[in-house]
């Protein structure tokens, strides 16, 4: 594991460096008298992420006089109709503010808006240095960080042993969060990694090979899930684990707080949307007013884990950030 470590680190190093060289091309005037704005949701209409969004449309339309601010929901949190939404986006507006779903396959859309001098704002989850202007959310490795050390609270009584799920290391995005859970698990000296399984990010496989490798370690204290894979193929009420065993799922959907309230998941790692969410509409907006391009700064909102106990504590944040408190003045 040591050296498929080092390997990855050697990776993400020289992707760091990749992104030094990018250079951002001249930035586009508007097309009409005014400025367009598109944000793409990741959410239909009337999910918590779409009406943060809205709020977020009402702040840009205070703060760029006269710009054509338009909101694009995506239906049952499609991938694929979220591609669509950039692909008739990308062409007409001044700026893109996505918030993604399944960050890879959008960034040959949005490399293309960006070399056609539109800014590319994103939230959450990350494309590559090159497919954004900006980006503002969590950083991955952190993440796999966070859900080593909810691992470690939530073996607490259990059997000090815990088997992963992960994607491999196709994705810079999946890469990070290994090396992130192995890194900080090794910090935890009592807690054995059992056993790792890669799906390919395949949800059915991740399915499957789940209940298998629970067949073959019943008495692992539990699960932690670097992304959300087999919740795809489960119906709302299967078990993602046999009963004993905990979950601790790497996620960032409002959608799973049901799923930790119901017991279906232990803790849940995500982080702070309002800060990302802010991060980049104040990106936008400073790029805007800049007379030329500079290279943004990314920004990074802090991660966090939501157990049964910080449940109602973290619902009632999310409609806070629904009334527009992350856009507040």
């Amino acid at each position: 594991m040591k050296q498929k470590c080092a390997a990855i680190a050697m990776l993400l190093l020289l992707n760091a460096g990749c992104r030094e060289s990018v250079e951002l091309p001249r930035k586009r005037e508007p097309r009409g008298a005014a400025h367009h704005v598109v944000l793409i949701s990741p959410e239909s209409a009337g999910q918590p992420e779409h009406v943060i969004l809205e709020r977020a449309g009402e702040w840009l339309a205070r703060r760029i006089v006269g710009a054509q601010i338009e909101i694009r929901p995506v239906g049952s949190r499609s991938p694929a109709q979220q591609q669509r939404l950039i692909e008739e986006s990308r062409h007409r507006a001044d700026i893109l503010i996505v918030w993604p779903i399944e960050p890879e396959p959008l960034a040959p859309l949005l490399t293309d808006a960006v070399q056609r001098g539109v800014g590319v704002f994103l939230i959450g989850s990350d494309c590559g240095s090159g497919s954004r202007t900006a980006y503002s959310g969590p950083s991955e490795i952190d993440l796999g960080r966070e859900a080593a050390r909810a691992c470690a609270t939530a073996l607490t009584g259990r059997a000090q042993s815990v088997l992963l799920l992960h994607a491999g290391d196709k994705a810079e995005r999946d890469r990070s969060r290994y090396l992130g859970f192995t890194q900080e698990l090794g910090q935890h000296g009592s807690i054995h990694l059992m056993h790792e399984e890669n799906c390919g990010g395949d949800a059915i496989a991740a399915v499957r090979e789940m209940r298998r490798v629970s067949r073959l370690y019943p008495r692992s204290g539990g699960w932690a899930l670097l992304n959300d894979w087999p919740m795809a193929a489960l119906g709302a009420k299967e078990p993602l684990a046999p009963v004993g065993m905990s979950v601790v799922l790497v996620a960032t959907s409002h959608r799973y707080l049901a799923d930790l309230k119901a017991g279906r998941i232990h803790a849940l790692v995500t982080y702070d949307v309002q800060e990302a969410v802010r991060g980049a509409l104040l990106s936008a907006v400073q790029w805007l007013n800049q007379k030329e391009d500079v290279r943004q700064v990314d920004r990074y909102a802090p991660v966090e884990t939501v157990t049964g106990l910080t449940l109602d504590q973290h619902d009632s944040r999310w409609q806070s950030w629904m009334k527009g408190d992350s856009t507040s003045e």
